[in-house]
């Protein structure tokens, strides 16, 4: 069964990574994908965990692990204790295949995680994924009108 309670063009995903490259080609594979959503980047936790609050609340969060300052496994372990921002669904996407990494974020509240492909084609296989499960097939908060949520984005 799919979704029908939220229009496609609601929907507010925050990348949080490190590397603009990685930011560049993800957002290449959801325009490729032909995704109207709103993708908002945040080159690190801090940065993104600024962001959050602020009072933001985007339907889904992807992050990296492996970033200076605050890594992803803080940001995911932040999200989770905070009661304001625990039930947005956090999704690890990271390089890493190791099962200690993957046994401690979720062991943290990451709601999945997924290893970056090596090429662009698996990564649009992945964007579809995410797409059809977290944005398709569950249910998602619902937090604030859409316009109240992007409208610092470029702040």
């Amino acid at each position: 069964m799919i979704n029908s309670n939220m229009n496609r063009r609601d929907v507010l995903v925050l990348l949080i990574d490190d590397d603009e490259d990685d930011f560049l080609l993800i957002s290449d594979a959801v325009k490729e994908a032909g995704l109207s959503i709103t993708l908002l980047w945040k080159s690190n936790g801090e940065e993104a965990l600024g962001y959050l609050k602020s009072g933001a609340r985007p339907n889904l969060i992807i992050t990296d692990l492996n970033m200076p300052g605050m890594d992803g496994r803080e940001v995911i372990k932040a999200i989770k204790m905070d009661d304001a921002t625990r039930a947005i669904p956090v999704v690890a996407l990271t390089t890493s295949d190791s099962q200690e990494d993957v046994r401690l974020c979720y062991k943290i509240g990451a709601n999945s995680y997924l290893t970056k492909p090596s090429s662009f084609a698996r990564l649009l296989e992945i964007v579809h994924i995410i797409n059809v499960y977290w944005l398709k097939t569950v249910q998602l908060p619902q937090w604030q009108e859409y316009d109240d949520r992007i409208k610092d984005i470029n702040s």
